[in-house]
């Protein structure tokens, strides 16, 4: 295969990753990796080498109570109302992953946004979402892991009921 300009940088990181594990015995300097990707199978084969790593950690998809839980720690994070249920957009979310949730919440905002521009509002504390804001939205945001995805990290998808 041909050469990836990304190359110099994941050698570089897999060194300092090796380097930093054998030299230095001392357990309170040892080095954490937190990483989280929906395309795993863009990650190098090379980071999974035996004894790189001490620990992967392979999560699955959240459930519907899952969407319901993230999509309640998003909404804190926003100060005007909801015009829909959480648990209904949860239920129509299946498969979805808590990035894109958060992007149909951007998104939604977006659109909003740009509906209080239209309407010649300038005040950006205006802005108010709309069940219309979360329709467009999820017109545009699809879920962005499949299954074939899942499976290159050993999953499958979980049986997702809403009640």
């Amino acid at each position: 295969g041909g050469s990836s300009p990304s190359r110099p940088l994941i050698s570089q990181l897999l060194m300092e990753f090796d380097q930093s594990r054998y030299h230095d015995d001392d357990d309170r300097k040892r080095v954490f990796v937190l990483a989280a990707t929906n395309v795993p199978n863009a990650i190098d084969r090379a980071f999974f080498t035996p004894g790189r790593f001490d620990l992967v950690l392979r999560m699955n998809l959240p459930t519907c109570q899952g969407r319901v839980d993230i999509l309640k720690g998003l909404k804190q994070r926003f100060s005007n109302s909801w015009p829909i249920e959480i648990e209904d957009l949860a239920k129509r979310t299946v498969g979805y992953s808590g990035a894109d949730l958060a992007s149909v919440l951007r998104f939604a905002v977006l659109f909003a946004a740009r509906r209080s521009k239209d309407n010649g509002s300038d005040d950006d504390n205006e802005i108010m979402l709309k069940g219309c804001d979360f329709e467009n939205a999820l017109k545009h945001v699809k879920a962005s892991v499949d299954d074939s995805q899942l499976a290159l990290c050993g999953l499958k998808r979980l049986r997702d009921e809403c009640k």
